[in-house]
């Protein structure tokens, strides 16, 4: 298996919201415990390299923690809040999951979609309210800050459905793991170019970014947190 290095951050600009410390699917990892983890997005979880990412997210965690993770992809390209809400009882709640990771505020940001960022809150709140009645833990994931071109035409207002997540880890005490200060470091210290050898269009992962960032990262934050 394809093996990756942790890269040294400062965890404290990706990592948000009141719960900033190890994640308690980790914590239960560390006790033997068997945990079941959804990831739960858009195309970059399921798409091109995302997969790449969230398999290596797990292989990590299982390499760690002595096998005691099942890992579910789920959610597709193109997809929303609005049709997370719809599928989430067959997608998620169907698996009995320890812990879910969050990913779809990129795409109802899509003008197309029709979905307003206080829309956009309630669809994520209502799938978060259902994990507090089965006491599963709840991880919101902002990958894509900086889309370029078309991407960035068809998400005009991205930064407020980013907002809204950095809201929803506050108001609920949940962890939050924004790659925003990432990117931002990235394109004021390099260029254009260079960022774009991690996130092709400024939203879908390259292999590279897969690998050096987006599966360290999150695996850090779970595995230590701020």
């Amino acid at each position: 298996m394809k093996t990756f290095k942790f890269i040294t951050l400062c965890f404290c600009t990706i990592i948000a919201g009141s719960v900033t410390a190890q994640s308690r699917l980790v914590k239960n990892l560390e006790k033997g415990e068997d945990q079941t983890l959804v990831v739960y997005g858009t195309s970059i979880t399921k798409l091109g390299s995302g997969p790449l990412w969230v398999n290596l997210v797990g292989e990590k965690l299982n390499e760690e923690f002595d096998n005691h993770l099942t890992l579910y992809n789920r959610g597709g390209s193109g997809r929303n809040s609005q049709w997370a809400t719809q599928n989430f009882r067959d997608s998620v709640l169907s698996v009995n999951p320890s812990t879910v990771i969050f990913e779809f505020s990129v795409n109802d940001a899509v003008e197309r979609f029709d979905i307003e960022p206080e829309q956009s809150k309630k669809n994520t709140q209502w799938m978060i309210d259902r994990l507090k009645e089965i006491d599963a833990e709840i991880i919101l994931l902002v990958v894509a800050s900086n889309p370029l071109r078309e991407a960035a035409t068809k998400r005009p207002n991205l930064e407020a459905y980013i907002n809204g997540y950095r809201e929803l880890a506050e108001e609920n005490e949940i962890q939050l793991i924004d790659f925003s200060p990432v990117w931002k470091d990235i394109l004021e210290k390099q260029c254009e170019k260079a960022f774009m050898q991690f996130l092709s269009d400024g939203v879908h992962p390259t292999k590279r970014g897969a690998t050096e960032k987006l599966a360290p990262i999150v695996t850090e934050a779970l595995i230590k947190g701020k």
